[in-house]
């Protein structure tokens, strides 16, 4: 049952701890309707384990689609007063805003969309009913525009006070429990129109690669999972490097990579040379990854603490060969490798 995956992803990220109150994103969609319905119901009927929090809605009205717009509104008044739910709605005239800006008009949407659930949200969480689906859209959205390793994660569960609660969840999913629970929901007519990236993506291309690979959906949601956990990893091992060069005893210093930092099992030696490149950001313009030796701190060390931290299989580390910097510094660069996942996906080709 989804309501049971939803809590299932809750518990898994920590999404909702006990005692906070909840503002949930309300389009009046199928999505974000769903996600109200099995927040309310956690909230006023919880399971054993489940959090205790506070509920209120949120909803704009962007300006942008007329008497259509006014519809939502009305919708989504009438069902958070149907279920007893405190609601927010603000109005915005996008359109001009964008002219003003200079912004295109789904760019200003989306800006003045989280300024206004930002706001209502303050310093409690931020629920937004983005799905699985959504997530694999935005994948390809960035595979296509050319995208780092940041972007080929997705959609993340949890940023900052933001929570995604449905993201394990397909937009299939998610119709059949509105379907199932008797449900009643808005559709955006926009939504199917090809006059951007993302629909473009949803009515053309995804279809097709389902028919082609059966399950895709499933198996690139855990494969963006695994290249989240990687970049956080990276990053983390950036941080902590460009901090170590500039203590004043970098040598009593090092960094140290904390057993529940790095997802265990995903720290492989070929990501000696990604984390190099990720240094190298963090250093000013024009600084090379030489200085670490004036830091007593090298990327072999910085792979060494990573690996004996994450104990990885040994059969998944890629053939290192040492190279010798500008004044015999010692550097690891790693040889070509080709990565799997579980399922044989090659990532390399996403």
């Amino acid at each position: 049952m989804m309501t049971d995956r939803v809590r299932a992803t809750v518990a898994r990220y920590g999404m909702l701890p006990d005692g906070c109150h909840v503002t949930a994103a309300v389009s009046g969609g199928a999505d974000s309707t769903a996600m109200l319905h099995i927040l309310h119901t956690i909230c006023v009927s919880p399971a054993p384990g489940d959090p205790a929090f506070s509920l209120s809605a949120a909803h704009l009205h962007h300006g942008i689609r007329g008497e259509e717009a006014d519809r939502d509104e009305a919708f989504v008044r009438a069902l958070c007063e149907d279920w007893g739910i405190p609601l927010t709605v603000g109005h915005a005239d996008i359109p001009s805003v964008s002219r003003q800006t200079g912004e295109g008009l789904e760019e200003c949407a989306r800006r003045v969309r989280y300024d206004f659930l930002h706001g209502c949200a303050g310093e409690g969480i931020l629920a937004t009913a983005h799905t699985q689906t959504d997530n694999i859209e935005t994948f390809f959205m960035h595979v296509l525009r050319g995208s780092a390793l940041r972007g080929l994660g997705g959609i993340p569960p949890v940023r900052g006070n933001i929570v995604r609660p449905l993201l394990e969840c397909s937009r299939d999913e998610v119709e059949e429990y509105c379907r199932q629970a008797g449900l009643a929901y808005v559709t955006d007519s926009t939504n199917a129109l090809d006059y951007c990236l993302r629909n473009r993506i949803r009515h053309q291309l995804l279809p097709v690669l389902e028919q082609l690979e059966p399950g895709l959906s499933g198996r690139l949601g855990r494969t963006m999972e695994r290249l989240r956990q990687d970049e956080e990893c990276l990053s983390y091992q950036a941080e902590q490097i460009s901090i170590a060069m500039r203590l004043p005893d970098a040598k009593a210093n090092r960094p140290v990579v904390h057993e529940d930092a790095v997802p265990a099992g995903r720290v492989k030696l070929n990501f000696a040379g990604q984390v190099s490149a990720a240094l190298q950001r963090t250093e000013q313009p024009g600084e090379a990854i030489w200085p670490l030796r004036s830091a007593a701190v090298s990327i072999p060390d910085v792979i060494h603490d990573c690996s004996t931290s994450a104990k990885p299989d040994s059969k998944d580390h890629a053939p290192t060969k040492k190279t010798d910097g500008p004044d015999g510094t010692g550097s690891i660069r790693a040889s070509k490798a080709t990565e799997t996942d579980d399922e044989g996906l090659n990532a390399k080709e996403l």
